[in-house]
């Protein structure tokens, strides 16, 4: 998959975008596309949409153990047909499944591409192109 398509599964996320030929990250917007490579972004107030090569970019991601209790509640009621709950420990969270933690890669694709959609980081995004706010 390539970078671009890793973007996409973000879509509506913040995201910290080089301004000028600095190296500077500056601006801080929301991914409101993604295409070829290149990434749309919306900046408020005025809803700006601008375009910015995907290594110019950053996304600004929320570690898994920062979920909210609202987040929370809906991805237990998206687990619940596979019969999963959420337990956090930590700074750990496990998805359990008939008593046995689930890894990462077994968990659902729907909820993976929903939890990336809510920004948090779920280990798909390389390092160099993420920041994770914790």
């Amino acid at each position: 998959m390539n970078i671009a398509n890793i973007f996409g599964l973000h879509l509506g996320c913040r995201i910290k975008f080089k301004q000028s030929s600095s190296d500077n990250y500056t601006g801080i917007g929301r991914i409101s596309a993604v295409k070829n490579g290149w990434v749309e972004i919306s900046v408020d107030p005025d809803d700006t949409r601008l375009w910015y090569d995907c290594s110019d970019c950053k996304l600004l991601l929320k570690p898994l153990s920062k979920i909210t209790d609202e987040d929370k509640a809906e991805l237990e009621k998206q687990l619940d047909e596979y019969n999963c709950e959420i337990q956090l420990v930590g700074a750990i969270v496990s998805i359990i499944s008939e008593g046995k933690e689930i890894v990462q890669l077994g968990v659902p694709n729907k909820t993976a591409l929903w939890l990336a959609s809510k920004g948090y980081d779920i280990g798909i995004m390389p390092d160099e192109y993420k920041e994770v706010e914790e």
